[in-house]
């Protein structure tokens, strides 16, 4: 794996738009809406995640860890102890992966689909996207501005802040 620009690792914002970007140190970009709501039942059996009621699936457990399914839809999910997920939906589609994290004393729990994986070259920053093309940008990264270049004409694109 080719390593990204040191200083694009973290979570970034745009003004205006409710999701974060992540940017892990491998190069894997992450999007994210706000962490939702998060209880279980009594035997952990049974979990409730933004107003979805999800039935454990396997082994008993405690907590997120393990696999899940949803009640009332095809929707499967499963949370390693590494904070990754992935999660398939019963049809042709293939799963999405990503990562994931509690809040709120467990009280909510947070999740960051993967969408692409990025590389670098000091002035080009290209989005390999998952299940799609390669995106090509000029960019630049200074006082906690990541700022994304149309590769030809250099016009701002996007102008991402630091977390």
């Amino acid at each position: 794996m080719r390593a990204i620009d040191p200083d694009l690792p973290g979570r970034w914002g745009l003004p205006g738009e409710p999701f974060t970007y992540e940017v892990l140190p491998d190069g894997s970009y992450h999007v994210a809406d706000a962490a939702a709501a998060l209880s279980f039942s009594d035997d952990a059996a049974e979990m409730t995640w933004d107003g979805q009621v999800f039935d454990r699936q396997g082994a008993p457990g405690i907590g997120v860890e393990g696999a899940w399914r949803a009640r009332d839809g095809a929707e499967h999910w499963v949370f390693t102890a590494d904070g990754s997920y992935q999660v398939g939906w019963g049809d042709a589609r293939p799963p999405a992966t990503g990562i994931w994290a509690l809040h709120d004393h467990g009280r909510r729990l947070w999740t960051r689909e993967k969408l692409a994986q990025l590389t670098t070259d000091g002035a080009n920053v290209v989005f390999h996207l998952i299940g799609g093309g390669p995106q090509f940008y000029g960019y630049t990264v200074s006082d906690g501005i990541w700022t994304l270049l149309d590769p030809t004409s250099w016009k701002k694109r996007a102008a991402y802040h630091r977390l």
